[in-house]
């Protein structure tokens, strides 16, 4: 979907003349930074039913042709939740993302407009206030102004979906730093936007992974080119952009590993009526979809090369047939993927070297002759070898953060920052949106699930947990929480920050916290465990006894 939004939604839509000062505060600092924001384009409020009529219109200026109905056959025919039709799977879709969004730039309308929706309050505290909020959602007007605007940019019904995408983290990220330098400054703006990259957790919890994914993409593209060649590196990524999700998911590949083209065989009795391409961003999706843990799923995506979606029909519209053809960097690349999609079940699959057809038909007889048929016609070319080198990089780096944490049952170890986090009887880790959390089912039975996560960021001008102590307490101000207690201690000859408070974010049930942070290297290090009110009482006892049994080994 292509909401121009940021993802953290709102809690109460801000009086005219408030969101009017918002939107003038921050095209001024764009102004000064070189990012006008055009005269024409208005700040106004909108009902949710005007909501939903904005972007169903922008569905169909900015998505490809067929984009919903091959959708929703694929997810279909994977058995992954599609609604009964096509116009169902758009409305909920559509509607999920209104639900979602705490402002947006319509580029139709040409309008700026925020949502009262119920989560901005904590977009705001993160961010320090709303003016990140609208000075993001404003840099998307001043790309709307240059030659195409976003609707050429995008490609409308001509594109595929691998372009919305890959397009879609280009002026994301873009938007993220521009934001950031117009609020702070570009040094200031560029060492904090790189010091945040690992916050991308949080835009998976509060906006889905998806979403999420496609920001941290762009903030990373965003840096890579700033440090190839600043500012104007990033804006040639408008009018010299990814040429496929893959370059945009992995910046050292942007300009490297151009895709390959794909093509499907005609069909005996069958024509092909829509296709598209996919792309590495919305293979890595459906493989987490369907269950494939992340880094796994990161790694059956990467090496991707090319691919094609089509749907045959019998000259009737309807859908009796879909071919997936992928081809990837080396054959481990493929006979990876080929093995994650058998284990869903679902079609037929098969794997010639460096490509891999998936064939669906609710037609057993069918599914066998286009499989057949596809069978025929994989002539695969040769491999690229400075494609294949690259992918082998990316795979590295990605395995080796997964050899950073490990868990038996018993410790959750973060080897690369000396942690080890006890794990209670019957609490398990697991994966929420993306994100390894620990987490106690049962108390998940009751609709909150005591929890503990572990986040790493860049120390960025942290100088000792002194300084740590001061910047996390005023970010619970700022955020309202109430403070119990933020204290610096020596925990087995390591100097830690302890901290406990309570409180609500937003419209969000009263919580409770236990915080553990400490510096280790360039890195800052905390341990968060999460308790509802209502489940502290009981459990007080037990989360204290996991935070006192963390050990953090001396460097």
């Amino acid at each position: 979907m292509l909401p121009f939004a940021t993802c953290l939604a709102a809690q109460e839509e801000p009086a005219a003349a408030e969101r009017q000062r918002l939107f003038d505060e921050a095209a001024k600092r764009l102004g000064t930074v070189g990012y006008e924001v055009p005269a024409s384009v208005k700040s106004e409020s909108r009902t949710g039913k005007q909501v939903i009529a904005d972007f169903e219109a922008q569905q169909d200026a900015l998505m490809p042709r067929h984009a919903f109905a091959l959708q929703h056959a694929l997810f279909a025919a994977l058995g992954l939740p599609a609604g009964d039709d096509v116009d169902e799977f758009r409305e909920q879709t559509v509607a999920s993302m209104a639900r979602g969004l705490s402002a947006y730039y319509d580029p139709l309308r040409k309008v700026f407009v925020m949502l009262p929706t119920m989560t901005r309050d904590v977009a705001e505290a993160l961010g320090g206030g709303a003016g990140p909020l609208v000075t993001h959602e404003l840099v998307h007007a001043h790309q709307d102004a240059r030659d195409g605007g976003l609707v050429g940019y995008f490609g409308g019904p001509d594109g595929t979906l691998d372009r919305v995408l890959a397009r879609r983290v280009v002026i994301e990220g873009e938007a993220e730093l521009m934001a950031v330098i117009a609020m702070a400054g570009e040094e200031k703006g560029v060492e904090g936007l790189r010091s945040a990259l690992d916050f991308g957790v949080l835009d998976q919890m509060f906006a889905g992974e998806t979403t999420g994914m496609l920001y941290d993409a762009g903030r990373r593209l965003a840096l890579a080119r700033y440090e190839a060649g600043g500012l104007d590196a990033v804006r040639g990524l408008w009018t010299v952009p990814p040429a496929s999700g893959e370059q945009a998911l992995h910046a050292t590949k942007y300009g490297a590993d151009a895709p390959a083209a794909v093509t499907v065989p005609q069909v005996g009795g069958l024509t092909a009526a829509r296709e598209t391409t996919l792309g590495e961003l919305m293979t890595l999706n459906l493989l987490r979809l369907i269950g494939v843990p992340r880094l796994q799923a990161s790694l059956a995506a990467a090496g991707w090369d090319g691919d094609l979606l089509v749907a045959f029909d019998r000259g009737d519209d309807r859908d009796v047939a879909l071919v997936w053809r992928s081809l990837w960097d080396r054959d481990e690349d493929a006979a990876d993927f080929a093995a994650r999609l058998r284990q869903r079940g679902r079609g037929v699959v098969e794997v010639e070297a460096r490509m891999v057809d998936w064939v669906f038909a609710a037609d057993a007889e069918l599914q066998r002759s286009v499989s057949a048929a596809c069978g025929g016609s994989r002539a695969v070319p040769d491999p690229v070898e400075d494609d294949a080198v690259g992918t082998a990089a990316v795979e590295a780096a990605l395995r080796a953060r997964m050899a950073q944490t490990s868990s038996d049952g018993e410790v959750w170890r973060h080897d690369a920052v000396g942690l080890t986090v006890p794990i209670p009887d019957g609490w398990e880790v697991k994966e929420v949106n993306g994100v390894e959390m620990l987490i106690d089912p049962v108390t998940g039975r009751t609709g909150f699930a005591l929890n503990a996560n572990v986040m790493k960021v860049a120390r960025g001008p942290i100088t000792d947990l002194h300084m740590l102590l001061d910047v996390n307490q005023k970010q619970m101000e700022q955020m309202n929480l109430t403070v119990d207690r933020f204290e610096v201690v020596e925990r087995d000859g390591v100097e830690v920050l302890e901290g406990e408070y309570h409180g609500k974010i937003g419209r969000m049930a009263s919580m409770h916290f236990l915080l553990l942070g400490y510096l280790r290297g360039e890195q800052q290090v905390f341990v968060t465990v999460t308790s509802s009110d209502k489940l502290w009482e009981k459990h007080e006892g037990e989360l204290r006894e996991l935070v006192a049994g963390i050990r953090i080994a001396k460097e």
